[in-house]
């Protein structure tokens, strides 16, 4: 019995040694088993050997602790962003943001992986049940599980807001609750953009070529840099200065006068003696970049544009005893106000969000963007599209870059309402131009008649007339041309309108706006623009009756008895953007040169061919009621008239 325990026992001792002989003996060669160096292992609070904290190092006097560096292989990535982080050693890099002014927010630590945006955000900023998005007042600057940040680098970071989940019109802000955001960080395959990135989110990347969205980003852009309040906002050694574009939905290749305005926008905020306009970084270095990698942007520059205040923000605000938001509880969804400074002067305005009162929403195509199609919500739009300059100065400063940059006189700027504002260009006659779209856009179909009607008006009011026809890919220096020897310029609404605002002090634009054509005040893009320079006349006739409007088939003349509260989905909108467009310039007329649309064999709405329709010559009733008062140089907000309404 004693020999076979002690056979048993060499048995299960040679077993041992086998197994040990597999698997290494990680006591008798000194070397513990590998960690995972996926995630770093901290020392626990209280160890005997546990690292002083990066703060407690700094009071001592010694140099802060390193970070190990972990082992992620081989990082390819595009020469435009750096494998190096920008944070200061064992900052968190959580996600925060800076408002201080409704016309921007900066982004500090926003994260983009995969065509989406992250924001790193502490556990304690997890929604719990029955939080909704925007309502949280948790801080989101600091993390009780990661206490590594110095006293200095806290000093340095302008006060966090409210994360906004609607990061631009296009783009939502994902939050990612991380517990151990410093393990998080050192384990991504990142990719680190460093000082300040601008972000231009065109509204709608299903339009590329229109020009008049382009401007409303870069006016007000241009308005941003120029204040500089981004400045105070940004955190870094570099971040008071534009060092990069990033287009998210839109490629680089883009015309001229795109260009041009882009370079002149950016101007007060790139470096001097820097190139004139930073890289850009557009949607196809985006797709290029490593899917698996992340990309981290120090300080992003968002422009407010289209989208309104917070919740958080409009909660404080009242309007006639009540708050906005129990404006909007109550239905008055278009409530908004103004905000004035003490000389009565617009100064900024709150817009509520846009709901339907039948919950409905437009432009829900993905080929227009994401604008609804998030989380199933609809976006929150600034329904006036108030747009434009923040101050004159602004637009007095933007016009006379654009005429340097493109070589030609600038306009005098001494023109005093009451007196007659001088020739575009000194020595030349004042002209009335009737500006015509290239034949790929809806036209005007009596554009000859309304070439007679200006000339009537243009002779009495001392105007010469031409008339112009450009293309959006027309060089900068051609839209900028035509506009500076227009004393008045006469155009269908649209994308060539887009340069009005750099007219010479004084001038005049009369628009021309297409039927039914209105969404969320869309139709005062020009306007707001134009308004916003102080020094520009601005007016505008619309077409009212369904008889002046020539839809490209015949199944479109269905939408012609829709109101427009009604045709707010994308096929009504884009049938009434793309119809001929006839104005009436005659006192009366046989039907046969006002219904082209019934041609196709179309009856709705068609009277006999016999009928004579009367209309009322408003265009050269609206010409003769103000063009006198213009070239004798009255003042802009005298002369101005009430938007006419769609019907």
């Amino acid at each position: 019995m004693e020999s076979r325990s002690h056979w048993k026992s060499f048995v299960l001792l040679v077993a041992l040694i086998s197994i040990g002989w597999l698997h290494g003996f990680p006591s008798a060669n000194g070397n513990g088993l590998p960690k995972q160096q996926a995630m770093p292992q901290r020392p626990a609070e209280g160890g005997a050997k546990a690292v002083p904290s990066t703060t407690a190092r700094a009071q001592a006097g010694a140099p802060p602790a390193q970070r190990t560096p972990v082992n992620r292989g081989s990082i390819s990535l595009p020469n435009w962003c750096s494998v190096g982080t920008y944070a200061r050693n064992g900052e968190p890099l959580f996600t925060t943001m800076t408002r201080t002014e409704d016309s921007h927010k900066v982004y500090h630590n926003a994260f983009w992986h995969a065509h989406k945006w992250y924001a790193l955000v502490p556990p304690d900023a997890m929604f719990r049940d029955g939080d909704q998005p925007g309502t949280s007042d948790t801080p989101l600057s600091t993390s009780s599980t990661d206490a590594t940040t110095t006293t200095s680098s806290v000093a340095s970071h302008p006060p966090s807001s409210q994360l906004e989940e609607g990061l631009s019109v296009n783009c939502a802000l994902i939050n990612l609750p991380v517990s151990n955001i410093s393990s998080f960080t050192d384990n991504m395959r990142t990719g680190f953009l460093p000082g300040t990135t601008l972000l231009v989110d065109f509204p709608f990347p299903a339009f590329p070529d229109n020009l008049g969205h382009w401007a409303e980003i870069m006016l007000t852009t241009y308005s941003v840099l120029m204040d500089g309040a981004w400045r105070s906002n940004s955190v870094g050694t570099r971040g008071g200065y534009v060092d990069r574009i990033l287009l998210p939905n839109l490629r680089k290749e883009m015309n001229d006068w795109f260009k041009e305005i882009l370079a002149i926008a950016v101007a007060p905020g790139v470096r001097k003696g820097g190139a004139p306009v930073p890289p850009i970084i557009d949607h196809a270095d985006l797709e290029a970049f490593p899917k698996l990698s992340w990309l981290a942007i120090e300080n992003l520059l968002v422009v407010q544009d289209r989208d309104p205040l917070t919740a958080a923000q409009a909660s404080e605000r009242t309007l006639d005893g009540r708050s906005e938001l129990d404006l909007r509880a109550g239905g008055n969804v278009g409530a908004f106000r103004r905000l004035l400074d003490g000389e009565g002067h617009i100064r900024r305005a709150l817009y509520l969000p846009y709901t339907h009162p039948e919950r409905k929403t437009g432009f829900i195509g993905a080929d227009h963007g994401d604008l609804w199609r998030y989380d199933g919500c609809g976006r929150y739009v600034n329904r006036e599209l108030d747009v434009g300059f923040s101050n004159a100065s602004y637009a007095a400063a933007f016009r006379a870059a654009a005429y340097k940059r493109a070589g030609l006189d600038p306009p005098a700027s001494s023109w005093v309402p009451g007196s007659p504002p001088p020739p575009p260009l000194p020595g030349s006659p004042r002209v009335m131009t009737l500006l015509l779209p290239h034949e790929d856009y809806p036209p005007v179909v009596n554009w000859q008649e309304v070439q007679e009607v200006l000339r009537r008006v243009g002779t009495a009011t001392g105007l010469e007339v031409r008339t112009v026809t450009l293309s959006t890919d027309a060089p900068f220096v051609s839209h900028l041309d035509t506009f500076a020897r227009s004393s008045v310029l006469v155009a269908r609404h649209g994308p060539l309108l887009a340069t009005a605002t750099l007219m010479a002090p004084g001038s005049a634009v009369v628009e021309l706006l297409p039927y039914k054509w209105e969404w969320l005040g869309l139709s005062k893009l020009y306007y707001n623009m134009t308004q916003s320079a102080g020094d520009l006349h601005h007016f505008a006739w619309r077409a009212t009756d369904h008889r002046l409007v020539h839809y490209d088939h015949e199944n479109y003349t269905r939408y012609h008895s829709w109101t427009p509260e009604e045709c707010s989905a994308r096929e009504c909108l884009m049938v009434h953007a793309r119809a001929g467009l006839t104005v009436n310039t005659v006192g009366a007329t046989h039907v046969g040169r006002y219904t082209l649309w019934c041609a196709c064999g179309c009856t709705l709405g068609c009277p006999p061919p016999a009928r004579t329709v009367r209309f009322s010559s408003e265009l050269e009733s609206l010409l003769r009621a103000k063009l006198p008062d213009v070239v004798a140089g009255g003042d802009v907000g005298e002369l101005r008239e009430p938007w006419p309404k769609a019907v």
